[in-house]
């Protein structure tokens, strides 16, 4: 067994405390770890990776974990995570293991262009813009943003942009 544990963050001590913790241990095949940090990141990088691999994230959001589950990792962790239990999730996905994502029972799932639209809406984009992003009419994506203020129990698409990340919405 060998040093097989590649670790992806954008903050460099939290990838370096990570290394610390798992760099050395031995697994059984290689694994790669995402450190969604900031929530987001891991949807970034995840597509560039080769399998298997496991994703830390902070969001509990269910919708969020909807769009991780997409990628097909072999298990997503919800911070915080204890470093023993990171260990043997490192290891069971290192021995074949895909670990259930927990946190999608009993929820409404979003489609694949509500789950595009969400994160258009995260980076601040119009209808017009998403719908010249996305090659529509602006009604089209205008049908989709109230059906994703519907699935969420959004006000408005500041709040889908929070809800979909799992930031905490306060009321005014």
């Amino acid at each position: 067994m060998s040093k097989s544990v590649t670790i992806h963050g954008s903050s460099p001590w939290l990838c370096s405390a990570a290394e610390s913790l798992y760099g050395a241990i031995g697994l059984a095949r290689p694994v790669t770890l995402v450190l969604d940090q900031p929530v987001g990141f891991a949807l970034q990088v995840l597509p560039l990776l080769e399998p298997p691999f496991v994703v830390a994230t902070p969001s509990a959001s269910p919708h969020y974990l909807q769009e991780l589950a997409s990628y097909r990792p072999a298990a997503v962790l919800l911070e915080p995570v204890s470093p023993q239990r990171m260990r043997e999730a490192l290891e069971a996905v290192a021995s074949g293991a895909v670990l259930p994502v927990e946190g999608l029972e009993g929820v409404e799932p979003l489609t694949q262009r509500e789950r595009q639209v969400a994160r258009l809406l995260i980076k601040g984009l119009s209808d017009k813009e998403i719908a010249r992003e996305l090659r529509v009419e602006p009604k089209t994506v205008s049908n989709w943003v109230y059906s994703l203020k519907q699935k969420m129990g959004a006000d408005n698409r500041s709040q889908v942009a929070l809800l979909y990340l799992g930031l905490r919405v306060e009321p005014p």
